[in-house]
C-alpha cells in the first residue's frame, strides 16, 4: 500500500491530512471504542485531482485493487477539512456512497466525493454560514460496511435545549433511513440512569440503547466534550462509524421559573426588578464564589424578565455547581424545589477535588453559621428599625435616594442571612429525612419543631388568633360597628383599651406584611389596617384536632444511626427559629423601600416629571437615579405610559415552565390548534406556510416562507436558503431536513403527524425548542 495514496487508520503514525471525520475516527480507535477496519486518502491526493494530474487515476487503481478485498463492501465517506469542525459541521453537503464493492466501484465513490466539493449545495451552504472562502480539502474514508441489525445516532447532550440528557435515535437496519429516506427513527432519551422518554412498542431492544448510550456516555466524558455518534449494533456490539463534536450547541441559555415562582410571583414591575435582581443575584453569586472562587458572573446573569415574568439562568447556576462537581440541578435540589435524582448524588466528583480545600472552608464556615448570626443580626435589626416609617418630610431629593441606597446596603447583608439560613434548614431536614425513611418514617409527618414556641413570634397567624379571642368578648353591636368605621375611628372608640393596645402592637409587629413580600409595590397592612382588622374579626384557625406526628422520642433507633438523627434533628432545630427571625426582618426591610420610594416620587410628581406617586414603580432605579441628578427628565411620563400599556397586553398570557434560549417564545392564543413533533433545530418563527411536495413544487417557495416537506433529501437544499422554518412530516434529528436547518440556523420540528395536511397560506408558528407547531391564521 501507497503511504501517500491510500492510509490504514490504525498505522502507528499518521500524517496531518486525514481530514475531520477520520481524525475523529482515529480518537475512537486510539481509546479502545469499536470501529470499523477504515483507509483513508488524503487530502494532498484531493490536490493532485484538482490539479488534473491524470496519472492519479492509474495509481489509484493500482493501489485499491491491491488492498481492498473484493468480496467485501465498503463505505466511501467525506472527511474534509472544514467538515465537522468546531465552528461548522458541512454536515449533507459532501456525498457519501455506500455498500460499494471492488476497487473499481470504489474509485469511483472516491472520485464523486471529491467532485461534491464544486456543487451548487456547497457554495449556498458557505454563502449562508459566511464560511471563509478558503477551498475545502478533501480527504476521503474507505470504511469496511458492516452489516446492521440496528443503526442510528446518539446525542451525549440534547443538542436542542443543552440539556444534560443522552437523545438516541434508532431504526431496525441501515441508518441511511435517519438521512434521505423519510423514516421516523424510534426517539429514547436518558437522563441520570433512567430513560424519561422511550417507545410503547420498540422494535429496538432495551440492551442495546443501554449499550449506545453507555457508550455515548463513556466518549463524550473521555474526550471531555458533547458529541453526537452514529452507531451500528452488528448484532452482538456497538460500532460506531462516526462522532462529530455538537457545533450546534453554543451553550444554550436555559431559563426556568420552577424558584422563581415562588420567589417572585406573577408580573414584575421595573422598579421592582431593577432592585431585587441585583439585591438577591449578587448574594447568590458570592455564595457560589465561595465555593468555588470567581465566577465573573454580573447579577444579571442569573435572572432575566420574559413578559415582565422572572426566569433564572439555571444554564449559569448549573455550569457553576457543575465546577464544584454537583449536579447542575443542585442548586433546586437543595431548595426543595426538585427531588434528588437516581445516580445524580450531590457529592463532590473527582475533577472537582481541586476546589476540596476551598469548599471544605464554605462548609466549616456554614456548619458554625450560628456564631455569626448571634454577632450579626442585633446591629442589621437596629440600623433597620431606626430608620423612620415615613421619612423626615424636609428630605431633598438626593437625600432621600441617599437613604434607598443605604437602606439597600443594609438590606443586602440581611439577605445573605435568609438566603443561608433557609438553605442550612433544607439541607439538615434534607439529611434528617434520609434517616428517617430508613426507619419507615414518612418525613412530612414528623414533627422537627416540637416545641419551639419562639417560632410563634414570627408567625402573625397565631398574633391574629390572639386579637380574634379578644374580639369574642365584643357585644354584637360593636362587633358591627368595628366592620363599618376606620382604622382611626376604632383607636378612639372608648372602653376597648386593652384591644386597641394589642392591635397598635399587631400593627407595628406585622403591619410591614403585605400580599407578596418581594413586591414593595404591593401595599402593606398598616397602609390599610380596616381590612385587617375585618380579617381579624371572622379570623378561624380551625379545629386543633390531635396532633398525630411522629417525634423524635418516638423513633425506634440506636447506636451511630441515632446520632445522626440527634445530630440533624439539632442542628435544623436550632437555625429555625432565626430562619423565622431573619424572615421577618427581611420582609420589614426591603418593606423600607416603599415609603422612601414614594416620598421620592411624591416630589417627582411636584415637578411634573409623573402623574401619579405609583408611576415611580414602572421605571427602573437607574432612570429614577439619572432624573434626581438632572438627566433624562423629559421621558420619564412616556416611559411610565409604554411600560403600563406593555405589561396590561402581556397580563394574561401563559408561559412555559422552561424557556430555552434568549428570545421570549411568542405570545400565541390559548385556543389556537397545535401540532407536535420532534423539535431539530432551534428557534421560534412566525410565517407563511408553503407545501412542497416535490421538485415541482420550488417555485412557490418565496424568502421567509415556513417549509412544510413529506421528507427532505440533499437534493432539496437550495430550498433552505428561502425558509424561515421548516417543517416534516418524517424523519429525526439526522434526516436532512434537520441538518441542514440546524446548520442555516432556522427552527425545525420533524415527525409532525398531518403536517402535509396543512394549506398554503397559513400562517404558523414553530416552535423548535418544544416541538410544536401553532396554527394562527387560517388561509
Amino acid at each position: 500500500m501507497s503511504s501517500e495514496t491510500l492510509i490504514a487508520l490504525n498505522a502507528p503514525n499518521l500524517p496531518d491530512t486525514l481530514g475531520n471525520k477520520a481524525k475523529n475516527l482515529r480518537c475512537l480507535h486510539k481509546n479502545k471504542f469499536r470501529i470499523p477496519y477504515t483507509y483513508v486518502v488524503p487530502w494532498t491526493v484531493y490536490l493532485q485531482y484538482q490539479a488534473g494530474d491524470l496519472s492519479l487515476i492509474e495509481r489509484m487503481q493500482q493501489v485499491l485493487r491491491k488492498t481492498l478485498d473484493p468480496q467485501k463492501s465498503y463505505a466511501v465517506r467525506s472527511s474534509a477539512t472544514v467538515e465537522d469542525s468546531t465552528s461548522h459541521s458541512f454536515a449533507g453537503q459532501f456525498k457519501s456512497v455506500l455498500n460499494v464493492r471492488g476497487a473499481d466501484a470504489v474509485f469511483a465513490a472516491v472520485w464523486s466525493v471529491w467532485a461534491t466539493t464544486e456543487a451548487q449545495g456547497v457554495s449556498q451552504y458557505t454563502q449562508r454560514k459566511a464560511h471563509p472562502a478558503e477551498p475545502a480539502r478533501m480527504a476521503v474514508i474507505i470504511q469496511e460496511m458492516v452489516t446492521p441489525v440496528y443503526s442510528g445516532v446518539v446525542f451525549s447532550r440534547n443538542p436542542m435545549t443543552g440539556t444534560s440528557e443522552i437523545v438516541v435515535e434508532a431504526v431496525a437496519g441501515m441508518g441511511t433511513a435517519l438521512v434521505q429516506e423519510g423514516v421516523t427513527p424510534e426517539r429514547w432519551v436518558r437522563q441520570h440512569q433512567a430513560w424519561v422518554a422511550r417507545p410503547d412498542d420498540s422494535q429496538v431492544p432495551i440492551q442495546v440503547m443501554e449499550q449506545v448510550a453507555a457508550g455515548a456516555r463513556r466518549i463524550s466524558k473521555l474526550l471531555r466534550k458533547d458529541v453526537d455518534l452514529e452507531w451500528v449494533y452488528d448484532g452482538s456490539q456497538v460500532v460506531w462509524v462516526q462522532m462529530r463534536e455538537i457545533t450546534a450547541l453554543n451553550h444554550v441559555n436555559v431559563y426556568t421559573n420552577r424558584l422563581s415562582k415562588d420567589m417572585m410571583p406573577g408580573i414584575i414591575k421595573p422598579l421592582i426588578w431593577s432592585i431585587n435582581v441585583p439585591l438577591v443575584n449578587s448574594v447568590w453569586i458570592g455564595l457560589m464564589e465561595e465555593m468555588v472562587g470567581p465566577t465573573g458572573l454580573k447579577p444579571e446573569d442569573l435572572a432575566r424578565p420574559f413578559y415582565y415574568r422572572s426566569y433564572f439562568n439555571m444554564g449559569a447556576i448549573g455550569k457553576i455547581f457543575n465546577r464544584a462537581g454537583f449536579p447542575s440541578e443542585g442548586l433546586e435540589m437543595m431548595m426543595g424545589v426538585i427531588p434528588p435524582q437516581k445516580g445524580r448524588p450531590m457529592m463532590m466528583s473527582m475533577k472537582s477535588l481541586v476546589l476540596l480545600p476551598r469548599v471544605l472552608v464554605f462548609l466549616a464556615d456554614k456548619w458554625n453559621f450560628k456564631r455569626k448570626l448571634t454577632a450579626s443580626l442585633p446591629p442589621l435589626q437596629a440600623a433597620l428599625t431606626a430608620l423612620p416609617i415615613p421619612p423626615q418630610a424636609d428630605l431633598s431629593e438626593q437625600a432621600l435616594a441617599a437613604q434607598v441606597e443605604e437602606i439597600y446596603a443594609l438590606v443586602q447583608k440581611i439577605t445573605y442571612l435568609n438566603v443561608v439560613v433557609p438553605l442550612l434548614v433544607t439541607m439538615y431536614g434534607r439529611l434528617l429525612a434520609q434517616d428517617l425513611l430508613r426507619l419507615g418514617v414518612d418525613p412530612p409527618h414528623f414533627h422537627l419543631t416540637e416545641d419551639l414556641a419562639e417560632i410563634d413570634d414570627y408567625n402573625p397567624a397565631v398574633h391574629m388568633n390572639a386579637l380574634h379571642q379578644m374580639t369574642l368578648a365584643l357585644s354584637e353591636e360593636q362587633r358591627a360597628q368595628l366592620r363599618q368605621i376606620s382604622y382611626a375611628e376604632f383607636q378612639a372608640l372608648p372602653g376597648l383599651q386593652p384591644l386597641q393596645q394589642a392591635a397598635a402592637q399587631f400593627f407595628t409587629r406585622f403591619g410591614h406584611l403585605s400580599d407578596n413580600s418581594n413586591d414593595f409595590s404591593a401595599a402593606p397592612w398598616r397602609e390599610h389596617p380596616e381590612k385587617i382588622l375585618r380579617l381579624i374579626l371572622d379570623y378561624s384557625r380551625g379545629e386543633d384536632g390531635a396532633d398525630s406526628r411522629v417525634r423524635l422520642a418516638d423513633l425506634r433507633v440506636k447506636g451511630i444511626a441515632q446520632q445522626r438523627v440527634r445530630l440533624f434533628y439539632n442542628r435544623a432545630r436550632a437555625l429555625i427559629p432565626y430562619r423565622e427571625q431573619i424572615s421577618s426582618l427581611y420582609t420589614y426591610g426591603y418593606g423600607l423601600f416603599r415609603p422612601y420610594l414614594l416620598a421620592l416620587a411624591a416630589r417627582l410628581v411636584r415637578r411634573s416629571l409623573l402623574d401619579s406617586e405609583d408611576d415611580i414603580f414602572y421605571l427602573h432605579w437607574e432612570e429614577i437615579r439619572s432624573a434626581v441628578n438632572g438627566a433624562g427628565e423629559e421621558s420619564l411620563r412616556e416611559l411610565v405610559r409604554s411600560r403600563r400599556s406593555e405589561i396590561e397586553r402581556v397580563r394574561g398570557i401563559e408561559l412555559p415552565e422552561v424557556i430555552y434560549g434568549d428570545e421570549p417564545p411568542p405570545v400565541l392564543p390559548s385556543s389556537a390548534e397545535r401540532m407536535s413533533g420532534t423539535p431539530t433545530s432551534r428557534g421560534y418563527y412566525t410565517g407563511t406556510v408553503k407545501i412542497v411536495h416535490s421538485l415541482g413544487d420550488f417555485q412557490k417557495l418565496e424568502a421567509g416562507d415556513v417549509l412544510v416537506v413529506p421528507y427532505s433529501d440533499v437534493g432539496w437544499t437550495p430550498l433552505f436558503v428561502k425558509a424561515g422554518a421548516v417543517i416534516a412530516a418524517s424523519g429525526g434529528m439526522l434526516s436532512h431536513s434537520s441538518v441542514v436547518a440546524r446548520e442555516y440556523g432556522i427552527p425545525a420540528v420533524v415527525s409532525v403527524a398531518n403536517a402535509m395536511q396543512l394549506k398554503d397560506g397559513q400562517r404558523v408558528c414553530v416552535d423548535g425548542y418544544r416541538g410544536w407547531v401553532t396554527i394562527i391564521e387560517s388561509a
